[in-house]
């Protein structure tokens, strides 16, 4: 069951919010218990726990931020508030989402998808046990030791004891690396092992085990020995890994490589002590790789996910080749310490082949990796989530499952990895090629379409210039007039005569002055074209002097935005329609809001390219783009980063 939390200051917001929550769980078919709180204080003070907590930003008292400060460890929050100033804020505490009142059912629905996913991420190798003739399923990092007494395997933890349905050396099979062979009928879990003594091994529970005198030593040397080799090995795949990520996306950042690979060592070893099952590495690893990623070599997102996946893929690979090595290993007649030469042997060989498999790839496919479009390469996470899924699943590298593989012989498990690893490149492959044509492709519609446009923009350039010199040409004329009707005071005439000659002008310069020309420009010929059509034009615009931004790039922005708008407004029948543009600096960003009045029904939406040519400049600055729509209103909101923010490579 889940325990949901809402918090709300705002009593009508709170009981919105609390039957949307209470609509969405019995749409998935959930069991859940929903409480509401008004205040910070008063969710702080419940004793338990909540998996889900919706957090509005703007509490009285605490603020929202800091109550998350303390709850986002053990809950996944989602802010709520009426500001987007706060959203950076809401990366300091892992926050699963950040939505903008009003809340639609539609971003709720998808934020809690998001915080429910984190939640079903956590897994654990179990075990099913039988315990005074009751089914139990036990935990086996909660295994203390097992022993084997009166014939019967016994598997005891630290509240109580249970039966296990078959030999000691099946048993060992299904433990990790964590558990240790200590006696013919003993087996210890070396996270428990506090200290020893001469034949025995003291657990943390007090319990004495015995310790054959071959084995003794093997203790030691597995306590020690295991966690070198281990750790020199991924602190060379480490170092490989953050090499590789460099190459394939072109971000240099060498200094943080030595951090990188000790912090991940570091974290490797203690989810080996702590006997860690394989989801929760696989996860942290991940995670590891994106925060990289993104916060030291400042790569966006978007672009981390890709090299991550493809990372992830081929060491899974790797651990897949190595289950079915040392399961030909077990089954052949070979002494101990020869199996121990051999593992050794194996896992170093295919360290070595992961290596050179990953500069073949950051070499072959680093210009796919570096382009813009690099979003494009998501195609490749849901083949590689799949392949991922399958080698795992299929030889239980990470939790006791339905292992597809494990009944089958060695040979036929190589030869479902060799086809995993031959699709897993052919889509790469593929993917590259589709990124490369579709490169060339939207450069060229983008060139295409701005030509297009500018050709427009010349046609209204020229008929405003010809008014121009046509009213310039009379004002002599019209001057003459007005100075014969004064003469003759004739003055409510010549005042008719000069209302009607301001109004010409009037039509003829609108006077927007943002401080850039060539916008002006732009604006008053977009602006006088929708009063043309009757529709109503409120404008904001300052500051736009010395701007970073092209002037190529701010007029590709406002014409398509206008166009859109005012194209949307012809088509209404029922509504006066309304343009308000807004363009303004604050600090280094550019904030642009254009907002159209449109028809409350029947009104289809369309991402077109006038919206994909705003969203290519937007990128090119690092910015955001978002669209709402409410009843009766239409806004596109663009935010750019200026110069030296902006990447403008």
């Amino acid at each position: 069951m889940y325990r949901i939390a809402v918090c709300e200051d705002e009593k009508y917001i709170l009981e919105e919010l609390h039957q949307k929550v209470e609509k969405y769980i019995k749409q998935k078919q959930l069991t859940a218990d929903v409480k509401t709180y008004m205040s910070g204080e008063d969710l702080l003070k419940e004793k338990n726990t909540y998996d889900i907590v919706l957090l509005d930003m703007m509490l009285p008292g605490i603020s929202g931020i800091e109550v998350a400060k303390q709850l986002y460890r053990k809950s996944r929050i989602i802010f709520i508030t009426f500001y987007e100033k706060y959203a950076l804020d809401a990366f300091e505490v892992d926050a699963v989402h950040y939505l903008i009142k009003p809340v639609s059912d539609e971003r709720l629905y998808l934020a809690l998808d998001r915080a429910i996913g984190r939640l079903e991420q956590i897994d654990h190798k179990m075990l099913t046990l039988v315990k005074a003739g009751k089914t139990r399923i036990i935990d086996i990092h909660d295994i203390l030791y097992c022993e084997v007494f009166n014939h019967q395997v016994i598997i005891h933890t630290m509240q109580d004891a249970y039966d296990y349905p078959g030999s000691l050396d099946m048993l060992e099979n299904e433990l990790d690396g964590g558990f240790f062979r200590c006696h013919r009928s003993y087996i210890i879990n070396m996270k428990y092992v506090i200290g020893r003594e001469e034949g025995t091994a003291i657990i943390s529970r007090g319990d004495r085990i015995l310790v054959s005198r071959r084995k003794q030593t093997e203790l030691q040397i597995v306590s020690i020995g295991f966690y070198i080799w281990w750790l020199f090995i991924n602190g060379w795949l480490y170092t490989a890994e953050f090499s590789f990520i460099q190459s394939f996306t072109g971000i240099q950042g060498k200094k943080y490589m030595i951090p990188y690979v000790l912090l991940s060592d570091t974290l490797t070893f203690l989810m080996m002590y702590c006997n860690s099952a394989g989801v929760p590495r696989l996860i942290l690893h991940m995670g590891l790789i994106v925060c990289f990623c993104r916060f030291l070599l400042n790569l966006k997102w978007i672009d981390a996910i890709a090299p991550t996946m493809i990372v992830l893929t081929l060491s899974t690979f790797m651990e897949g080749f190595q289950t079915i090595s040392m399961r030909w290993l077990v089954k052949q007649n070979v002494g101990e310490y020869i199996g121990i030469i051999i593992q050794m042997l194996v896992s170093g060989t295919l360290a070595i082949l992961l290596v050179i498999t990953l500069q073949f790839v950051a070499k072959k496919y680093a210009y796919t990796g570096q382009q813009k479009i690099s979003s494009y390469l998501y195609a490749l996470l849901l083949p590689c989530v799949f392949i991922v899924w399958v080698v795992r699943s299929g030889l239980g590298l990470d939790m006791r499952m339905n292992q597809s593989f494990k009944d089958q012989s060695d040979l036929w498990a190589l030869v479902w990895i060799l086809g995993a690893c031959a699709i897993f490149f052919i889509i790469l492959k593929l993917v590259s090629k589709i990124i490369t044509l579709s490169k060339e492709e939207t450069e060229q519609k983008r060139l295409q379409d701005q030509i297009k446009r500018q050709y427009i923009y010349l046609e209204e350039a020229k008929k405003r210039n010809e008014q121009y010199r046509m009213f310039q040409h009379d004002i002599n004329n019209h001057f003459l007039v007005l100075s014969g009707l004064i003469r003759e005071k004739n003055y409510n005439k010549a005042k008719e005569y000069f209302n009607k000659l301001h109004e010409t002008s009037d039509k003829l310069l609108i006077g927007i002055e943002s401080g850039n020309p060539v916008i002006d420009i732009l604006l008053n010929e977009k602006v006088n074209f929708a009063k043309l059509n009757g529709i109503e034009v409120k404008h904001d615009i300052k500051n736009l002097a010395d701007c970073s931004v092209e002037d190529m790039d701010l007029c590709i922005i406002l014409a398509n935005a206008i166009d859109n708008a005012i194209q949307a407004c012809i088509k209404e029948k029922n509504v006066h329609p309304e343009i308000v543009i807004a363009v303004r600096r604050r600090h280094h960003f550019l904030i642009a809001e254009i907002t159209n009045t449109m028809l409350p029904e029947n009104y289809t939406f369309e991402y077109g390219t006038g919206l994909e040519n705003i969203k290519h400049i937007v990128e090119k600055y690092e910015g955001t783009m978002e669209i709402e729509t409410s009843e009766n209103c239409f806004r596109l909101s663009i935010l750019l980063c200026l110069l030296p923010f902006a990447n403008m490579e």
